[in-house]
């Protein structure tokens, strides 16, 4: 390094503020909490749907989910859902990706209504975990058969505040 570059170095910035997972396993709590979350609300009944799958789950045995739930949960009210999801991926084995898309989706049927909201953010797991279309459309379509006598997809109002 000459003269100039100590006279006249440049500060580092920061890193820019992004969520990281602290593991796998966080990973996937945060991006099933983003599609959770995608209607602004983490009921309880989402919430118990939530620990419920991951505690049958083989890769789960012996993981504190509560210590990643707590983490995740105060990462989707600084980051978001979309951004909880598209970091979350990165840190996704691939062979867990589809179950994963399968456990975020039976998360919006559970509380009895599918919003636009909810099947944006579906479409939005589904590309940042590399779900084909086919096979997306294969997984929707048994939960709406699952959940055809107690859910039902609804149409959004249009809302003049996203504007």
């Amino acid at each position: 390094m000459g003269l100039f570059d100590n006279l006249f170095k440049q500060p580092e910035r920061p890193a820019p503020d992004v969520y990281v997972p602290a593991s796998e396993h966080e990973a996937w709590i945060s991006l099933l909490l983003g599609v959770i979350n995608a209607d602004g609300d983490v009921s309880e009944i989402e919430t118990d749907l939530l620990m419920r799958q991951l505690v049958f789950i083989k890769f789960f045995q012996g993981i504190q989910i509560i210590y990643h739930y707590k983490r995740s949960f105060t990462a989707i009210h600084k980051y978001g859902s979309e951004a909880l999801i598209r970091e979350s991926v990165k840190y996704i084995d691939e062979d867990f990706k589809p179950m994963i898309f399968t456990l975020a989706v039976e998360s919006i049927y559970v509380d009895g209504d599918v919003t636009d909201k909810e099947k944006q953010i579906i479409d939005f797991a589904a590309k940042c975990l590399g779900i084909t279309d086919e096979l997306a459309e294969k997984i929707i379509t048994v939960f709406n058969i699952r959940y055809s006598d107690n859910c039902k997809v609804v149409n959004d109002p249009i809302d003049d505040d996203d504007d």
